[in-house]
């Protein structure tokens, strides 16, 4: 139940954030309204799986997201999805976002695809954990890996490694803290079916797969129960 509670606060502190300018506890800002949608990628019109860190020098959130190419009508089956870097746009407020650059990664081979980055700060320094594709396709069914990014100014990010995990098809990497100061990283193991996995890390370098998190059976409307929805990663 522990191990849920964390994830699940780390979820639900994502979207606090992504709403915090629309908050604003003065009477004179009560009827502030956020916008819809909060924001769109000028570029290619299909921001996807954000993510929302405070930049300490620059005083303002950023939001990285994945960026899908929603607007290119010449592609075929899921090229759509492929081929972009990650998107970052800029808020003082939480509520008005501008389109600010593309994360400047080092890691970019032939053709490739970023994903679902996770940011996180710790000690003065950034850790992105990036879904990488190695290529452009039309179908899913192709390797994908998680890789560990670090920065010290949220633009320029220098690769420190490529995680060794349960597969050659992992995506969508969530980070957290565990109260005894160690990390643990939960992802989608798409040869498992699309199962969560996790690992866990001392420092968030050296990280080591844990396997498969067991999760109580959860069902829905359509048999009309669920379980309390306990996880267990013992």
């Amino acid at each position: 139940m522990t191990d849920f509670k964390y994830f699940f606060g780390r979820i639900m502190l994502i979207l606090m954030v992504l709403v915090l300018g629309a908050c604003d506890f003065s009477a004179s800002q009560e009827d502030v309204l956020v916008p819809k949608p909060l924001f769109r990628d000028p570029v290619y019109d299909g921001t996807a799986d954000p993510v929302v860190v405070f930049n300490r020098e620059a005083e303002e959130w950023f939001m990285f997201y994945t960026n899908r190419r929603a607007k290119d009508t010449t592609l075929n089956g899921f090229e759509w999805v492929h081929g972009t870097r990650i998107g970052i746009a800029a808020s003082k407020d939480g509520v008005n976002w501008t389109y600010r650059d593309t994360a400047d990664i080092d890691y970019r081979l032939k053709d490739y695809t970023h994903w679902a980055p996770e940011v996180i700060e710790h000690e003065g320094l950034y850790h992105m954990y990036l879904t990488y594709v190695p290529g452009i396709f039309q179908d899913w069914r192709h390797p994908r890996d998680i890789l560990h990014l670090t920065s010290t100014n949220l633009i320029n990010w220098e690769f420190q490694s490529k995680l060794e995990l349960a597969s050659d098809r992992v995506i969508d990497a969530c980070v957290f803290q565990l109260p005894d100061g160690s990390w643990r990283l939960w992802y989608n193991n798409e040869r498992a079916g699309k199962a969560m996995f996790y690992a866990d890390s001392p420092d968030l370098f050296q990280w080591t797969d844990k396997g498969r998190v067991s999760i109580d059976r959860a069902v829905g409307a359509r048999d009309q129960k669920c379980s309390s929805g306990k996880v267990n990663t013992g």
